[in-house]
């Protein structure tokens, strides 16, 4: 596995290849003859001729100088709530995934078998209340999947003193116009 600084120097070297408009149309020409290509949609054809589409992903890192580290996200609705967290004095700590180390089992829906559910983002406020956050576009929170992990987290966070809550879209516009001054929890 690369070292994060690493993998973000190649990530910028490949969006700086992509930039060239030879090397889109050369990736076209490759693409274009095989199946999987040619089932694509004209217009995706269209943002990728005209160079409106890149190849990067949502994921990144964030910076935090609260936390004095670096933090995986994998979303931008988790940037975006992380950039609201380091930026919150009401957050006194806060954990991606990869720093909190909470998994959390829970049944699969369709087959019954035992999966773990690791959960997006640990808050701590200054009131002494810590928020265990999923962060979802709220047109996904209905999902069987969603819900067989949020049942499971529940449970963990009531056992824990835990508040476990989803922030969405509309979450994140209420946090960061002032409305909302902390998430709000599940029920």
């Amino acid at each position: 596995m690369q070292r994060p600084d690493v993998r973000e120097a190649n990530r910028l070297r490949g969006l700086a290849r992509w930039a060239n408009p030879d090397n889109r149309a050369r990736w076209l020409a490759v693409n274009s003859s095989n199946h999987a290509r040619q089932l694509r949609s004209e217009a995706m054809k269209r943002r990728i001729e005209s160079g409106t589409w890149s190849p990067r992903a949502k994921d990144g890192l964030f910076v935090s100088a609260k936390m004095a580290c670096t933090m995986h996200y994998a979303s931008s609705y988790e940037r975006r709530f992380l950039d609201w967290c380091e930026h919150s004095p009401d957050v006194l700590t806060l954990a991606t995934y990869k720093l909190h180390k909470i998994r959390i089992p829970y049944p699969d829906p369709e087959g019954g078998l035992v999966l773990w559910y690791y959960p997006d983002i640990l808050v701590e406020m200054a009131d002494g209340s810590t928020f265990l956050c999923e962060v979802k576009p709220a047109g996904l929170t209905s999902l069987p999947l969603v819900a067989a992990k949020a049942h499971a987290a529940l449970g963990f966070c009531k056992e824990q003193g835990h508040i476990y809550c989803f922030v969405t879209e509309h979450t994140l516009a209420s946090l960061e116009s002032g409305r909302l001054d902390r998430p709000t929890a599940e029920e």
